[in-house]
């Protein structure tokens, strides 16, 4: 190992960005730097290594800057790529720059964000207890504020559809992205602090197709109905509004599904079916009866469990689901990128 002086240097001001929208600075992008006439940089004082695989790797921080002093002026330099942060592609061509004696170079480096993480949660929205509020639900999600009764839900089947194929839409491996709402840690969604039940998360989705996707909620119709959305007027007259505390699906067939259940027949005394308002059987029915209780129980609807004191687990879907999306809430995915 030799390290060699330099006589004439200048500095250099590496800056990366986002190829889609270049005022969003990428932190965390490490690189190495190269000159045939000194060889591999090291530190930030002018210092060279001939061997490559000892020579340091600088990120780029927060504001998505490498800044360089005192680096030697003489030739081409050559930036390479080793490492970045999650969803971008490494850059796999080297790039160039001169360094300029006793002034500061300004070099703009553009990667691609290819994949992005997802997340969300779903409630249950009760009646708010709290004085003053009119014993009612608003469509909202608590705030320890002006609503203290919502509930998380686990166990909801959520999926990510491609709405050019109807078809589950595929992760980076092949996968498909469907998951269910679970417990993922503390969270802070919106203005509201939550204990991370009822969340679900995605990694691995791709940004360009995010245009094209929407999120898919499956339920049992029996039990639950979609609260009404984020862009209903009523929901935004609530004291305290934000669309981040607001559903963003909307159900898009409730009205068949409802229709399904326009007759009630008992066959028997422990089975029954549905049929349509024009006499069409649908649904077989089997109860389970308590005849201390003089109570009947529909055996085949989704199954719940309350679980704590701030959520509830979905345990069975049961044979009645229904759905509810995010495309027909006219809510359409996106990056939401900080600049």
């Amino acid at each position: 190992m030799e390290l060699l002086p330099i006589l004439t240097s200048g500095d250099i001001e590496i800056i990366k960005v986002n190829q889609d929208d270049k005022r969003v600075r990428i932190e965390g992008v490490g690189l190495k730097f190269y000159n045939e006439e000194y060889g591999w940089l090291c530190g930030n004082e002018g210092n060279y290594f001939y061997d490559k695989e000892v020579a340091d790797i600088y990120y780029t921080n927060e504001n998505g800057i490498i800044s360089l002093k005192g680096i030697g002026a003489k030739g081409e330099w050559n930036w390479f790529e080793v490492s970045a942060p999650y969803g971008y592609d490494i850059t796999d061509v080297k790039g160039t720059f001169k360094i300029i004696t006793n002034q500061e170079t300004s070099v703009e480096i553009t990667n691609k964000q290819k994949w992005v993480k997802l997340s969300g949660y779903v409630w249950e929205d009760n009646v708010n207890t709290k004085s003053g509020n009119g014993g009612v639900r608003n469509n909202l999600f608590r705030t320890n504020e002006d609503d203290n009764q919502d509930l998380l839900l686990d166990g909801i089947t959520v999926k990510i559809i491609d709405k050019t194929t109807n078809t589950v839409a595929k992760d980076k491996n092949n996968n498909d992205l469907i998951t269910q709402t679970r417990y993922i840690g503390n969270k802070y969604e919106g203005e509201n602090k939550h204990n991370g039940h009822g969340s679900y998360f995605f990694q691995d989705v791709e940004t360009d197709k995010l245009k094209d996707y929407y999120i898919e909620f499956e339920y049992d119709g029996l039990t639950y109905q979609n609260v009404l959305p984020y862009n209903n007027s009523k929901v935004q007259s609530v004291p305290n509004y934000s669309p981040n505390r607001a559903s963003k699906a909307v159900e898009n067939t409730r009205n068949e599904f409802n229709k399904n259940f326009s007759v009630v027949k008992g066959d028997s005394i422990n089975t029954g079916h549905t049929e349509t308002e024009d006499g069409k059987r649908v649904y077989n029915l089997e109860y389970g009866r308590d005849e201390s209780e003089h109570t009947a129980t529909l055996n085949s609807n989704g199954k719940y469990i309350t679980s704590g004191n701030d959520f509830i687990t979905q345990t069975s879907l049961g044979n009645y689901p229904i759905k509810s999306d995010t495309n027909t809430a006219g809510y359409g995915l996106g990056l939401r990128r900080w600049i």
